[in-house]
């Protein structure tokens, strides 16, 4: 079952070697059958970029629509259920169930005298949002996406209450595309929809007015503009309620497929607030006055980001400008000059990533070594104190308003799921308001440090069984992101309960390109510098062979989206490292990325190929175009969904076609899903990944013999 790896790698493992652990007997086997795939054709094709001759034979995969594509998926997806053993899905599924399918609710939006809050049961696949009375305490299911589809692969992304509670904007994202998507608007009073559904209206921000209308994104129909333009022009509208959609005013046209608006409500909801965020490293802010029907800049063309609120004729912001780890400021609106900034929170050691306005103070969300800590701060700058969390993890989806002392916020960690809490702004004390009846007992989490190819020193969580022993027998995940500013702090996922259960430890570096150490820190893994991200995650589990934590056939590594891009390129860089690979909707032709869908953006994170100093680089990491016919791999998985618009299924496809032309004696496997998009949608599809994801892994890694 394992191939043979080099004699240096020899004394991490011995092929029928059997290692005694936990009253289990682990037999580790070898086996040389060669894989015989499902025919892919090879279109020869040279393409001459910046004059470098670039093999790219598999371009025909990027055809979706094609019969040859759809009959290749389809050979594909039946390859790999012959060999994941179904009895060991089936068996995974029904443990899984018992994790996956708990009882979980959201952060209570508070809205006059409602709140609003997403839930699902033990039954339930998908959310569902309940609407509270806080006077009479009674409690109402006021949308509930199981009724929409006969699978559950139409759901809801995200709600929006009006101030007042009587309004209630949410979207409809149909079999997990999420470019079929739309916005709903009910008069939460009756329980009726008004006014039309609103189209083209993927990853919407909605900021309301008021009890008036209320401010919105959508890209044009269709009908409306030609080529990638339906997928990059993103604009900003006003809807006045009780008025025609297609009398909606449009607030602010987007010009730049490089850059997305995002939207919100200044406190007072007068106004709007416009970012425009140019990739994940710089942003302008605009103001829109509705009254005088004009946009007001207040930041523009100033190497950084700003995120914050209008109060008093005053933009509270923070900002990342001349401070890498960000700072939080204060500009005078009739006065918006750099040089009449005012620091109110200067930068600390610590980076900050996250500000809020709330009970007439300035929450305050610090990442101190991977993790989150939360103060409160006077508007005059000085600490009030830290906010009381349930132990060390993370804290996000923040809700509360300027009027009310108190906020509610998700807490969660590697063993604490998803639980609801409310903090009081005055005396810092934190009120459980729902938690999952969960039990990770008998797990520890540890924080350890190691270097990187070049000295840097990365953190890493580690979890596992209290009695782990380090005598490099146990399976190991790896997981890391490594990109566009995205820090990978600790976060419950069920699936890796499971897996701790099975006697995994978990590990999940914060390598760079993330934004655990600020600015610098993702400055670092982006663009030019991309192959620090590979170096430190390579690190990552040299350090945890080195260190006995486990051995290379043990060793699976795991990344999506971005991170598919980061395995993808490690298992190409450092194919005899590892003995599993999951590659999940990946992006993984450097050359191509920017043409599908979506992904100009990304070329402020990546690099742009039409640059020749740019493409260089790109082409020099670009995993699909670096896999070599000369190399060995190990066992691969690759994960894509038909609906994926974020990141095109064609990364993976030419990926798996590539791999499966070179690695015959270990299974590179793919599986596309058909009603999900950028990830799974229903519970049930979540069982049934991590069910064939853990199959997979137990498969290639180990057999138990009692």
């Amino acid at each position: 079952m394992f191939r043979d790896y080099p004699t240096s790698l020899k004394t991490n493992f011995v092929p029928n070697r059997i290692l005694r652990k936990n009253n289990i007997i682990l037999v580790l086997r070898q086996s040389m059958e060669p894989f015989e795939y499902p025919k892919t054709s090879e279109e020869k094709l040279i393409e001459k970029i910046h004059d470098v001759e670039v093999e790219d034979n598999f371009r025909w995969l990027e055809e979706l629509e094609s019969e040859k594509v759809r009959e290749w998926v389809n050979n594909q997806n039946n390859f790999t259920d012959k060999h994941i053993s179904k009895e060991l899905v089936e068996r995974y599924k029904q443990e899984l169930k018992d994790l996956i399918y708990y009882s979980r609710e959201g952060t209570r939006k508070v809205r006059g005298t409602k709140e609003f809050y997403h839930k699902s049961g033990k039954t339930d696949d998908l959310f569902i949002i309940i609407m509270k009375d806080l006077i009479s305490n009674e409690e109402t299911v006021i949308v509930d996406p199981h009724e929409w589809s006969e699978d559950n692969t139409d759901t809801i992304w995200n709600f929006f209450p009006s101030s007042n509670g009587n309004y209630l904007v949410h979207d409809k994202v149909l079999g997990g595309d999420e470019w079929e998507s739309s916005l709903h608007i009910m008069d939460t009073r009756t329980g009726k929809y008004i006014d039309e559904p609103i189209q083209n209206t993927r990853g919407a921000n909605v900021a309301w007015r008021e009890e008036e209308g209320f401010y919105y994104t959508r890209y044009p129909d269709k009908n409306e503009v030609s080529g990638e333009k339906v997928f990059t022009e993103r604009n900003v509208f006003y809807h006045e309620l009780g008025t025609d959609i297609s009398e909606d005013k449009l607030i602010y046209k987007n010009k730049d497929p490089k850059v997305i608006p995002i939207i919100q409500s200044t406190i007072d909801e007068e106004n709007c607030l416009i970012y425009i965020n140019k990739g994940w490293i710089q942003n302008d802010v605009l103001l829109y006055k509705k009254d005088k029907n004009e946009l007001e800049p207040i930041c523009q063309n100033i190497e950084a980001t700003f995120s914050g609120n209008i109060l008093d004729n005053h933009f509270i912001a923070l900002t990342n400008y001349k401070a890498p780890n960000s700072q939080v400021i204060k500009i005078n609106l009739e006065e918006p000059e750099i040089d009449n900034w005012e620091i109110l929170i200067p930068e600390s050691s610590y980076a900050i990533d996250f500000i809020e306005l709330y009970g007439g103070k300035i929450l305050v969300r610090y990442l101190e070594e991977s993790y989150h800590q939360v103060y409160i701060f006077d508007l005059d700058g000085s600490k009030l104190g830290m906010v009381e969390l349930p132990s060390i993890g993370s804290t996000l989806y923040f809700d509360g308003t300027w009027d009310l002392n108190e906020f509610q916020y998700l807490f969660t960690s590697h063993l604490h799921p998803y639980t609801v809490c409310k903090a009081n702004i005055e005396t810092l004390k934190t009120e459980i308001i729902f938690h999952p009846e969960i039990e990770a007992d008998g797990f520890k989490t540890e924080l350890k440090w190691y270097e990187s190819k070049d000295g840097t020193k990365i953190p890493i969580f580690l979890t596992m069984k209290k009695d782990t022993e380090l005598d490099a027998s146990n399976l190991v995940l790896l997981y890391a992101y490594g990109g566009f500013k995205y820090s990978n702090v600790p976060y419950y996922d069920p699936r890796n309960l499971f897996l701790l259960r099975q006697g995994f430890i978990l590990a999940y570096p914060s390598i760079r390109g993330g934004g655990e150490f600020g600015e610098k820190w993702h400055i670092d893994g982006m663009k030019e510098n991309k192959q620090n991200v590979f170096d430190d995650f390579i690190a990552a589990a040299e350090w945890l062979i080195k260190h006995q934590y486990t051995q290379t056939k043990l060793l699976t590594i795991e990344g999506g989206s971005n991170g598919g891009l980061l395995t993808g390129a490690a298992v190409v860089q450092r194919p005899e490292l590892f003995g599993n690979v999951l590659i999940e909707v990946p992006v993984l032709d450097m050359v191509r990325f920017h043409k599908f869908y979506n992904a100009q953006p990304w070329m402020v994170e990546y690099g742009d190929p039409e640059i020749k100093e740019e493409f260089e680089y790109l082409f020099d990491y670009s995993p699909y175009h670096k896999a070599d016919q000369n190399q060995k791999y190990p066992s691969i998985l690759l994960t894509t969904n038909i609906n994926d618009k974020r990141v095109h299924p064609m990364h993976a496809f030419k990926m798996t076609a590539k791999l499966q032309k070179i690695e015959k004696e270990n299974p590179i496997l793919l599986r596309t899903m058909t009603k999900a998009g950028h990830g799974v949608v229903s519970r049930e599809q979540h069982v049934t990944e991590s069910a064939e994801i853990a199959a997979f892994i137990m498969w290639r890694s180990k057999e138990y013999l009692t």
